[in-house]
């Protein structure tokens, strides 16, 4: 028998691992480390073969299956991990406040993220090491898991694949796409299917927002940009920073209710509100009983086109069918800004009182020059009255801070103040009631005596100098014109 008869060689099925079984009758029989790797060669084992191993086996007795020879596992890798950054949640849970409270108007319905923000990352996937089987051959390691950025709508993958940044400020939402995987979209409108209300919560979107449903008593709407609301408005706040507010349909204010837009306001009617447009305000059927205030025009342009009650206040013009009522309850039109001539009181006021501080401040200034002076001259004689001094400066701090708010004060209101030469025009084409209150910058108060028909008032001016009020009778079928300045009565819709 050769030594290689002596010798079986087997070989694993995933060709890690060989072994041996060596057999004898003879002990002068015995195959030499050499046959066993030459029987090793004959069936293809070149790799991982263990010398001590052999020597082993060949003092094991005969038949002893004994591993020879192993393979070099690959080296696992590392899976890649996505982390999200901001992670919009559909669980309606409210915002926890600092005292440890939570607020139950704020159910964190709107997840907001702005142009820029990282909203996932991803640690990068480490791939493994091959291995080597006892035949020599490279074994792969297992693929590791090397998940993609859920980038979707109006985000973006950096271009070192680690981020993904939103591409807008907007409203953001996991959406499920195809299989397990999610994807995270920016949308630029924020848009709620049903009512605001304490299924909600308050809303607050750093883009548009679009409800479909109502805005409840008690609860709030506030927009970056345009706001859409397709239901009732009632009690409730509802504010846009930038940009325009549309009702389908009524502001119910109940007295409480407040409607703020840098831009317009558009609905149906108004009642019992406080409204506040930097544009205009265009309202289909009335206003009753309610604040308003427009820094463009204010138009009711479908029937009734009525104004009745509360407070009318614009820069531009008023055009509507009646104003005021016969049952005369109070209805104060001013033309101009409310805004302007408060701040430019206010001013006025401020201007007495700093003038009053100032003098203060300048009395206190001297005693601390006086006591600078006699502690210089001779502190120990002049002890006592240093003392009086430094007793009635005590409140010098103070004061300049007053005076310094104030003067802060002044500067924001300054801006409020509108120039005398805006030239805002009123168009009733029905009936201005008995009763309605005419008031403007820098004229007084006119109550209207008797109800007029179809009639345009405007200030009248002369050399920068408010006069009074002129009224000037529209003919028959005539509507809104231009105002004195060129400016048609209509709103623009921006």
């Amino acid at each position: 028998m050769t030594p290689s008869e002596n010798i079986r060689v087997e070989i694993s099925r995933d060709a890690m691992a060989a072994t041996i079984r060596v057999f004898w009758k003879d002990p002068a029989e015995k195959p030499t480390p050499a046959d066993i790797k030459s029987a090793l060669a004959e069936e293809g084992v070149l790799f991982g073969i263990d010398d001590e191993a052999i020597a082993r086996a060949l003092e094991a007795a005969s038949g002893h299956r004994s591993v020879i020879a192993q393979g070099s596992p690959p080296k696992p890798g590392v899976d890649a991990i996505v982390t999200l950054r901001e992670n919009p949640s559909t669980a309606r849970a409210p915002r926890q406040l600092e005292n440890g409270r939570v607020d139950l108007h704020d159910l964190q319905l709107v997840h907001n993220v702005v142009k820029g923000q990282i909203l996932a990352e991803k640690e990068p996937a480490m791939p493994g090491l091959p291995g080597t089987n006892v035949r020599g051959q490279p074994v792969p390691p297992k693929p590791v898991h090397d998940p993609p950025l859920p980038a979707g709508k109006n985000t973006a993958t950096t271009p070192d694949g680690s981020k993904l940044v939103s591409l807008m400020d907007g409203h953001l939402m996991r959406v499920q796409a195809a299989g397990k995987k999610f994807e995270l979209h920016v949308e630029p409108t924020f848009v709620l299917g049903s009512s605001v209300d304490i299924a909600t919560g308050n809303i607050n979107c750093i883009g548009d927002c679009e409800i479909r449903g109502r805005v409840a008593e008690g609860f709030s709407v506030v927009a970056g940009g345009n706001i859409h609301i397709k239901g009732d408005c009632e009690g409730s706040e509802v504010t846009s920073r930038n940009g325009s507010i549309t009702f389908a349909h009524a502001v119910r204010g109940h007295n409480k209710g407040r409607i703020t837009a840098a831009k317009n306001i558009f609905a149906r009617f108004i009642e019992n509100a406080t409204v506040e447009a930097g544009g205009d305000v265009l309202v289909k059927e009335h206003i009753y009983h309610s604040r308003i205030r427009a820094g463009g025009s204010i138009t009711l342009e479908d029937t009734p086109a009525a104004i009745l009650g509360g407070e009318i206040s614009f820069l531009k013009s008023l055009s509507c069918r009646d104003l005021g009522a016969e049952a005369n309850p109070r209805t104060l039109v001013f033309l101009g800004d409310w805004q302007s001539a408060e701040a430019q009181k206010r001013i006025e006021e401020i201007e007495e009182v700093l003038a009053h501080l100032r003098a203060q401040s300048e009395a206190l200034r001297g005693a601390l020059q006086d006591m600078r002076r006699l502690t210089l001259e001779d502190p120990e004689k002049n002890k006592e009255r240093i003392g009086q001094l430094a007793k009635s400066a005590e409140g010098f701090p103070r004061l300049k801070e007053r005076i310094s708010a104030l003067e802060e004060e002044e500067k924001v209101l300054a801006k409020k103040v509108k120039p005398l030469d805006l030239k805002p025009l009123v168009t009733v084409a029905g009936t201005l009631h008995a009763g309605v209150i005419l008031a403007g910058d820098g004229v007084a108060e006119l109550s209207i005596k008797n109800d007029r028909k179809a009639v345009e008032i405007m200030l009248e001016s002369s050399d920068a100098r408010r006069l009074g009020f002129k009224f000037r009778p529209l003919g028959k079928g005539e509507g809104p014109r231009a105002s004195p300045d060129g400016r048609s009565g209509k709103p623009g819709r921006g």
